[in-house]
């Protein structure tokens, strides 16, 4: 079944790109390494060789069937958030799923931060991936977990988590990785418009089934919320 997903990729050299990143490592101080190898991983996915064709369950689990949204792929309502949403189901196939685990390893030996790899080796067990309630204390970002209401202290690069959270009180979709002291993301997918998620029928589900549940939740209500009254 033909899906929404990147099937014609281009040429990628990889040492070309390892020696961008470790130009811009040693050259610039402010860099992140964190957010930076989270970027990285979420877009050479992409240019891994047959990584949907080793898991075509998850592919078809979390994808749309292009048929389903052939009518609103071009709307920019639609395609700018299911993009984010495709990143982190990168990065979460990455996390998760037997393969993607190996290319998640594989990209590590291959990024050049080394003093970082003792921090990125815990995020397939410690990321969260959930629905959020902004909370801000004396300028700090937290993010409250909606099912199980811990709080997560994320690091706020340059106030853009700060600018785009700090006037809504409504829930949006994200995942979090953890840095040495505080969490990181760079996917946040808003909710306002979506059917209220049902917490009374995730309440017995396990930690991968609520993430199931609540993905295949947001996908639904994205695709619902763009298609024509």
């Amino acid at each position: 079944m033909k899906k929404i997903v990147n099937s014609k990729r281009p040429q990628f050299n990889f040492d070309y790109i390892q020696q961008e990143i470790i130009d811009v490592l040693e050259h610039d101080p402010n860099i992140d390494e964190h957010l930076m190898f989270l970027a990285t991983i979420k877009e050479m996915l992409r240019y891994e060789d047959d990584w949907a064709r080793q898991s075509p369950k998850f592919i078809g689990d979390y994808y749309f069937p292009l048929e389903e949204v052939e009518e609103i792929r071009h709307c920019e309502n639609f395609c700018e958030p299911y993009e984010v949403y495709c990143e982190l189901i990168r990065v979460y196939y990455l996390l998760t799923n037997q393969h993607g685990k190996k290319i998640f390893h594989k990209m590590l030996n291959w990024f050049p931060a080394k003093n970082k790899k003792y921090i990125f080796l815990n995020w397939p067990n410690d990321f969260a991936l959930s629905l959020f309630y902004p909370e801000i204390v004396k300028g700090n970002v937290y993010f409250e977990d909606i099912k199980t209401k811990q709080k997560f202290h994320v690091v706020d690069r340059d106030d853009l988590l700060l600018t785009s959270i700090k006037e809504t009180r409504s829930p949006f979709l994200s995942l979090l990785v953890p840095t040495d002291k505080k969490f990181i993301t760079d996917m946040i997918l808003p909710c306002e418009n979506f059917a209220p998620i049902s917490l009374d029928s995730a309440d017995n589900l396990s930690k991968r089934n609520w993430e199931s549940y609540l993905l295949h939740w947001y996908r639904e209500n994205l695709r619902r919320s763009c298609l024509p009254s």
